[in-house]
């Protein structure tokens, strides 16, 4: 049986980067899993996933949205790992937060996806 969780998630449009497609501001939004949050028994447990993703993912989520909002960048016209790149486009006083959370953020995405159930991954 699916989650309501991830039935909430797959019913939104996201890009290939986690961005909901429509927010039409480039808020970052936590991105689905592309797989049950049991998926990867026995090697990582379905209570271990949820609170990985919905709570340790979703606060560098809004911890990024955040730290963006505070030098009205939500818009920014690079995706965060183009930010992180050149951090010379974010003032100096914002630098160290959108670091943390955009470099958590991220992480975070690619982990994700790196892992597959079956061992695939």
């Amino acid at each position: 049986m699916v989650s309501q969780e991830v039935e909430v998630y797959q019913s939104f449009n996201w890009d290939i980067n986690g961005i909901l497609k429509s927010s039409g501001m480039g808020k970052y939004e936590l991105p689905p899993l592309p797989y049950l949050y049991d998926a990867l028994e026995p090697y990582i447990d379905e209570t271990t996933m949820r609170i990985h993703h919905i709570r340790h993912h979703q606060a560098y989520t809004d911890g990024l949205n955040d730290a963006l909002a505070k030098i009205n960048a939500l818009s920014h016209k690079n995706y965060i790992v183009g930010i992180l790149s050149d951090m010379t486009s974010v003032p100096e006083s914002s630098r160290d937060a959108i670091d943390f959370h955009g470099g958590g953020y991220e992480n975070h995405r690619m982990f994700w996806e790196s892992m597959k159930p079956n061992g695939g991954g």
